[in-house]
């Protein structure tokens, strides 16, 4: 839910296999709790005790200096035929109707995703529907994006994603759908309107079944104890049973040690969605340092073994801010300016092959997030004008 800190609990280096997936009922939470006194609360941030967020036991931490391309015959053949599907870069929508063909026929396949997918966009603000399009085309025509990751939400309008599935529609992207859990606690039930009208939009919107490609019922919401995780995973089969047939997944979007934590959540995902965020790494320092790589690829690495290869992971929440005007970080050796943003996304968009190589198609990421003034030192634009040289890649 929050940016809050992204902190890989190495100590839970041990990470059950899922051996079925819950479908119909709660599970007891049966993993072990991280120690509350590796933590204290500054703000919005969270210190994590000091750990050497270095140390990576046994972990495959891949040189990208050797990389060799793996040519993959069905990836590449998927890829080929990627141009005719939304939301490929030159596939364009019909305008002034809906699709005439069934949504299944209409998606790219998800095997065929992976590397930059797109932005989070904050609507926290309720924009209009001509700001979003235009933002949205923007993201589309400048920066090659796929999908629009939501961010917050319009709290006062629970039918506020009809105008987002307008404005994607119209700038041919995608949409990763959010609940937004807010704030204040589990007795801030705004969260459970936002959901029924999404679903709503999804089932009545004609035009939503071929827009919305996956809804997060929640981002960081264990972190946040704005919801217990049985209860978050009856929501997730409840809301799945809703709209799976159209095709739309259903997911959380959280912090890889929670999901570790709470195995019962990550089993009923259809996607495991992570926001990863070293910024904020006890060792931190400059945006593409040892630590920052190995960060990466040790919570993606968490991820695929937990689920024994057979999710598709993405990564829906990661950056470097350009400053430290909406939280500090938890090094004092982080540097937050925006030659460092720069190296972060530089080296994110360098694992291209290595993120191509995870199961299910590769890894997908989201830069978080679009516009600087929504969220001071982290956008990658500022009133629409890019801060740093971004340019990454879609496929490799």
């Amino acid at each position: 839910m929050r940016l809050s800190t992204l902190i890989s609990a190495f100590a839970l280096s041990a990470i059950p296999a899922l051996a079925s997936v819950v479908e119909t009922e709660s599970l007891e939470d049966e993993s072990a709790s991280v120690p509350s006194e590796l933590y204290s609360h500054a703000g919005n941030a969270t210190h994590y005790g000091g750990l050497n967020t270095d140390f990576v036991p046994d972990w495959d931490i891949r040189d990208l200096a050797n990389d060799v391309e793996v040519e993959d015959r069905d990836t590449h053949e998927l890829s080929a035929r990627a141009a005719s599907c939304f939301p490929a870069i030159g596939f364009t929508p019909p305008q002034g109707r809906a699709p005439s063909i069934p949504a299944y026929k209409w998606w790219c396949d998800r095997r065929t995703e992976y590397a930059f997918m797109g932005f989070s966009y904050d609507v926290n603000s309720c924009p209009s529907k001509a700001l979003m399009a235009r933002s949205f085309k923007q993201m589309r025509q400048q920066y090659k994006a796929r999908y629009v990751r939501i961010y917050g939400a319009c709290t006062s309008n629970h039918a506020f994603y009809d105008q987002i599935v307008a404005a994607a529609y119209e700038a041919g992207v995608g949409v990763y759908g959010l609940i937004w859990f807010g704030f204040n606690g589990p007795s801030d039930k705004n969260w459970e309107g936002q959901l029924n009208g999404l679903i709503k939009t999804i089932k009545t919107n004609r035009y939503a079944p071929y827009v919305i490609r996956s809804v997060a019922i929640g981002s960081e919401p264990l972190y946040d104890g704005a919801i217990q995780a049985n209860e978050l995973v009856n929501k997730i089969v409840a809301t799945r049973k809703q709209i799976s047939a159209l095709g739309v997944h259903v997911s959380t979007s959280e912090m890889a040690y929670k999901l570790a934590q709470y195995v019962n959540v990550l089993g009923v995902t259809d996607s495991v969605q992570l926001n990863l965020l070293p910024f904020f790494s006890s060792s931190a320092s400059i945006g593409n340092s040892t630590s920052a790589h190995q960060q990466v690829i040790k919570e993606l690495d968490q991820m695929k073994a937990a689920t024994r290869g057979t999710k598709k992971l993405l990564v829906t929440q990661t950056g470097w801010p350009s400053n430290t005007a909406v939280w500090k970080p938890n090094s004092r050796s982080a540097r937050a300016d925006i030659f460092n943003e720069q190296k972060y996304y530089d080296m994110l968009d360098g694992f291209c092959w290595t993120f191509k190589r995870y199961p299910a198609g590769g890894v997908g990421w989201f830069a978080h997030i679009w516009e600087d003034n929504d969220l001071p030192g982290w956008g990658i634009v500022k009133n629409g004008i890019a801060k740093i040289v971004f340019r990454p890649k879609t496929q490799c």
